[in-house]
């Protein structure tokens, strides 16, 4: 039988001093098909036309990790639970608890990973913290500097100390992978097709 095993990983505001530039880090997880289908709707009840916008985001930032490497996040217009941890569906939701838990001091999101012993992935969920303002449009760039560094997480990548690469451990609005997180994803996936 193989062991499964869960790592959670956070976007906080902290207050670090950046170390010198480079390096991001792998979490010791993959996508063994190359892809993953996440559900874009989140996982909440509310105004049909937020929800559609907030959906639209999260299309937008699984989009932004697409053709970097050899990997494709796919979506679904639907919703799924990322708190149910007997799915084995890729899902998001707002909350004001994480998954029950309460949020660590300046916790943004956290993406809860869930895989094999050998490295795949079979389950992935993000709960962003409603504790934020992530109101639209005026906080769009925001929750999708937030969503895609989570997203980043969901496809194995740990924090980065560049202060340019989106996985940086610091909130920052970067709204784009950028070399260090590409660097790290063809690591993970190879190199595009």
């Amino acid at each position: 039988m193989k062991i499964r095993k869960t790592v959670l990983a956070v976007l906080s505001f902290v207050a670090l001093v950046a170390g010198s530039a480079g390096a991001y880090t792998l979490s010791g997880f993959y996508h063994k098909s190359h892809s993953a289908l996440f559900h874009a709707f989140p996982y909440n009840e509310g105004d049909a036309s937020t929800l559609q916008s907030y959906a639209d985001l999260m299309v937008d930032g699984l989009s932004v990790w697409n053709n970097l490497a050899d990997f494709t996040y796919l979506y679904q217009a639907d919703a799924s639970d990322p708190c149910d941890f007997e799915n084995e569906v890729f899902g998001w939701k707002f909350s004001d608890t994480n998954c029950g838990d309460g949020w660590g001091s300046g916790t943004m999101a956290v993406s809860r990973t869930r895989y094999y012993e050998n490295g795949p992935v079979f389950d992935t969920g993000i709960i962003v913290n409603t504790s934020f303002d992530y109101s639209l449009p005026a906080n769009k760039e925001k929750f999708l500097t937030t969503i895609s560094h989570e997203l980043g997480h969901s496809l194995g990548l740990g924090h980065s100390s560049d202060p340019a690469s989106m996985m940086y451990y610091q909130f920052h609005l970067v709204t784009t992978p950028q070399k260090d997180d590409i660097d790290g994803l063809v690591e993970l996936y190879g190199a595009g097709r």
